[in-house]
């Protein structure tokens, strides 16, 4: 739990700028203080909230729900790329699908 919670933070720290200049509130605008701010903790449901605002906001972010987790808040996940590679996601899946199976690449 504090690794994901770690992670979320790392990843908000990193997407600030590049949101900022898309026009999509910061964390710092969403949450109203910094990532990693001192007795300062984003909940679930502002993370969610924000996740939504930057999918509606952004187009380089795809939210979905992959299902509930364990505790019943829905699981999900964040793809964060181009909009061209957002088109092109199903055939990305499968380049990479053939690259995790040895037995469909060719010793080149």
């Amino acid at each position: 739990m504090i690794r994901r919670l770690i992670l979320a933070l790392v990843a908000h720290s990193f997407l600030g700028p590049a949101l900022a200049a898309q026009g999509v509130p910061t964390p710092r605008d969403h949450f109203g203080f910094d990532m990693g701010e001192d007795r300062k903790l984003a909940n679930w449901d502002q993370l969610r909230a924000y996740y939504e605002t930057l999918a509606t906001q952004s187009p380089r972010v795809a939210i979905e729900t992959l299902g509930p987790t364990e505790i019943g808040q829905p699981f999900v996940m964040l793809t964060i790329t181009s909009p061209e590679n957002h088109a092109r996601l199903a055939e990305l899946h499968e380049i990479q699908m053939k690259l995790s199976d040895p037995r469909t690449i060719s010793g080149a």
